[in-house]
């Protein structure tokens, strides 16, 4: 069900196309198309088997390559709010799935990684927002960010 929301989130936001791993991503199935509304056949859908690879040419070419992240979750990296983010060129958002979130070999080729701040003091073992519901709030402040 998350991915397909994603799907819709993406479409409605613009998204050009989604790109997904082919280890541990949730294949494109009825279920998924059925939750993102429609959106899964309306946007261009790749599998891609070298993430890091990838990240690196299009950080090459320029793309700003945006991690996410939960907050106060990596100490070894530098993170901002996503609501500080300016968008200003070709720009590749990362989201990692709930249980793992993203490698910290994917965080070192993201050119900035961005959280959602909450708006009070969490308590512990609650760090962060479901992946779909975290993906549409990011896509809609990214948009909003638009130099």
């Amino acid at each position: 069900m998350n991915f397909g929301a994603i799907i819709r989130s993406a479409y409605f936001f613009g998204v050009d196309r989604i790109l997904v791993t082919n280890k541990s991503s949730c294949p494109l199935s009825p279920v998924v198309s059925k939750s993102s509304a429609g959106a899964m056949e309306m946007l261009s859908i790749h599998s891609i088997s070298d993430v890091i690879s990838l990240l690196k040419v299009a950080a090459d070419k320029g793309w700003d390559i945006l991690g996410t992240v939960s907050p106060n979750k990596f100490e070894h990296f530098s993170v901002i709010s996503a609501s500080d983010h300016k968008v200003i060129r070709p720009t590749m958002l990362i989201v990692g799935n709930e249980g793992h979130g993203l490698t910290k070999e994917v965080c070192s080729c993201c050119t900035k990684l961005l959280t959602i701040n909450p708006k009070r003091s969490l308590s512990p073992g609650f760090d962060s927002l479901n992946v779909s519901v975290a993906t549409g709030i990011l896509l809609n402040t990214l948009y909003n960010n638009k130099i």
